[in-house]
């Protein structure tokens, strides 16, 4: 187990889809959650690339662990996307996070995953 920034989260979509925004929340009932994060996608899970016009971009995630955090994204096309913790609060990584499509930011893809105490690097088989 590890807690440390670089932890992982990844969900496979099942298909490419269009993402457009990303929310994430931290742990419920607990004092745990990730301040900032980086995205890396990938259409065919073998060549990934960085979210961000000019390399990876780090995203704002949470002040606190009950509130939800929304980012809307520039528009990019995936099936894998994977959540690679920068900060987080009180020793662990934790989250809930979604991924929207970029037509309509309340449509959900089915990218609902909790990460506790590394258990992140397990993406959607772990869950």
């Amino acid at each position: 187990m590890r807690n440390a920034a670089g932890e992982w989260i990844q969900v496979d979509l099942g298909k490419v889809m269009d993402i457009g925004g990303i929310a994430t929340q931290g742990r419920a009932h607990g004092a745990y959650w990730v301040k900032s994060y980086t995205l890396i996608y990938s259409r065919d899970g073998e060549q990934w690339t960085s979210y961000g016009a000019d390399g990876p971009e780090v995203l704002i995630g949470n002040d606190d662990f009950d509130t939800v955090r929304k980012n809307e994204l520039r528009d990019f096309k995936a099936r894998y996307v994977r959540l690679v913790v920068d900060k987080f609060q009180n020793g662990w990584p934790v989250l809930r996070w979604e991924l929207y499509a970029p037509e309509r930011p309340q449509h959900r893809l089915g990218a609902s995953r909790h990460c506790k105490h590394g258990d992140c690097r397990h993406g959607s088989d772990g869950f």
